[in-house]
């Protein structure tokens, strides 16, 4: 090696080690983005590509991105709606009441998208009733009628006459929901006497 070779050997080296290191960042980012939820559109062409089935398999078995998923549904956007429809059929137990209550806090948000996409794959009876107690949002009855009374809010503005017989049934259903979360439980009255 030559002079000039060992004086640029040191710099050769920096630029190397700052390479693989960039390198790796980038790698590392991309495994970390790949375990985030996919886009909707993503997601349907893989249910196209794959079946429903496997696409819900993965994306259950994986906390955060199930997460991600089923807050995009809540959005009531019509692309995260397509998603929870196409993912439904293929659910059961766990999956079905996630999605069932992610579309039933889309209702809230934009009931039209509800009924035009997420019907008839979710029933009426799943997806316009009270909220689910389980989610710490909704653990109070105050908290529940609430929310309830935002979902009749929402889909009783639907101006839509094609959706005129989901809306009715959706609000029939909702206000019987909401007759039930006002009637005082067994357990307040025990508590009462």
């Amino acid at each position: 090696m030559n002079d000039k070779e060992l004086a640029a050997k040191p710099l050769r080296d920096h630029f190397t080690a700052t390479a693989t290191r960039l390198l790796a960042t980038l790698l590392i980012a991309g495994l970390f983005h790949s375990a985030r939820a996919a886009t909707p559109e993503t997601l349907i062409e893989q249910v196209h590509a794959n079946g429903a089935r496997a696409v819900l398999d993965r994306e259950y078995s994986n906390e955060e991105r199930w997460r991600d998923l089923i807050h995009g549904v809540e959005s009531g956007s019509d692309a995260w709606l397509q998603v929870a429809a196409a993912l439904y059929a293929a659910s059961d137990a766990g999956a079905s009441e996630e999605l069932e209550s992610a579309v039933g806090e889309a209702l809230a948000v934009h009931p039209s998208s509800v009924f035009r996409i997420a019907y008839p794959a979710f029933d009426a009876s799943r997806v316009c009733g009270e909220p689910d107690r389980n989610d710490d949002r909704y653990r109070s009855e105050s908290s529940a009628l609430r929310n309830v009374d935002g979902r009749i809010a929402a889909v009783e503005r639907i101006r839509d006459v094609k959706l005129a017989s989901a809306k009715k049934q959706c609000l029939d259903s909702l206000r019987a929901s909401r007759v039930h979360l006002a009637r005082p439980s067994e357990q307040d009255v025990d508590d009462r006497n």
